[in-house]
């Protein structure tokens, strides 16, 4: 699996390759949140402006997918998802904070 973070190198992209131990942790948060019940979930609430939104794509080896999105609104459970999807990417994370303060 490969990590990119942002567009554009001025804005801090990086690109990260990770190991078996990362993607074992991965597919359990997956497998905890049950991520394939979000596939579908595409919903927008305009009354709702705190800025929150998210975009999920994954791609299994067996050629199934999960492609969900919302704006003010998510799937249940899915902050708790994210939750745990952070905290698995925020070693990467800090990685590309370190690698821009040495520029």
């Amino acid at each position: 699996m490969t990590i990119e973070e942002l567009e554009y190198y001025s804005q801090g992209e990086r690109t990260d390759t990770v190991g078996m131990d990362f993607m074992e942790a991965l597919e359990e948060v997956c497998r905890k949140h049950k991520v394939w019940k979000y596939d579908g979930f595409k919903k927008t609430n305009p009354y709702v402006c705190d800025g929150s939104g998210y975009s999920l794509y994954i791609k299994y080896d067996n050629g199934k997918s999960v492609d969900s999105y919302g704006m003010n609104m998510s799937p249940d459970g899915y902050h708790a998802f994210a939750k745990d999807i952070y905290a698995l990417f925020e070693p990467y994370c800090e990685k590309t904070r370190i690698h821009r303060e040495e520029d």
